[in-house]
């Protein structure tokens, strides 16, 4: 008997996985034959094993680590199933992933007050506004910003786009006017 992979299949499929999300790979033997021996599963440069489920399924797990290669149509390939007797099935792989790798993490390279409090000796009264504007590396867009922190208030930042963020704090008579002004607690997702 030469062993069948009827399929090869990743879940997800599609979207985006970052640092600690896991990848399921599950292969199909046509017939159901089980006690077979799979090889390795190969996936974005790695050599993920699999292992026999009993039911003519073979799986594997694939953890994404932050040196893992960043690209997008991830798929696990060059699966073959062997028996006791030597015989191999074809290599199989998975097909039509939309399957992104993205550990990267998102980074702030600027947050600048306006008016810029710290460059100019401008005092600011209570009801005046103060915005934030937050800007990610390489203007990367589409980011999830968290409230800014000022004088211990939580600000929300907003997606003001071209990889900019924003937000507005109006000055309240609690607002600590013996220290400089800082946005801090800024992070980007």
């Amino acid at each position: 008997y030469v062993p069948l992979i009827s399929s090869v299949t990743i879940n997800p499929n599609s979207g985006w996985v970052i640092t600690g999300d896991s990848v399921n790979i599950t292969v199909v033997e046509e017939n159901g034959v089980t006690g077979l021996t799979p090889s390795n599963a190969f996936i974005n440069g790695k050599s993920i094993p699999l292992s026999d489920q009993g039911d003519g399924t073979y799986t594997g797990l694939y953890i994404i680590e932050v040196d893992d290669n960043q690209g997008i149509n991830i798929e696990a390939s060059t699966i073959i199933l062997s028996d006791a007797d030597g015989n191999e099935s074809q290599p199989a792989s998975s097909t039509g992933s939309t399957l992104g790798v993205d550990t990267i993490p998102p980074e702030v390279i600027s947050v600048e007050l306006i008016p810029v409090v710290a460059k100019v000796a401008k005092v600011l009264s209570t009801g005046e506004s103060l915005n934030i504007l937050v800007v990610a590396k390489d203007n990367e867009a589409g980011l999830i910003p968290s409230d800014a922190i000022i004088n211990n208030n939580s600000v929300p930042l907003s997606d003001a786009g071209n990889g900019t963020y924003m937000g507005v704090h109006i000055i309240g008579p609690e607002d600590n006017d013996t220290n400089g002004v800082e946005a801090s607690n800024i992070t980007l997702t």
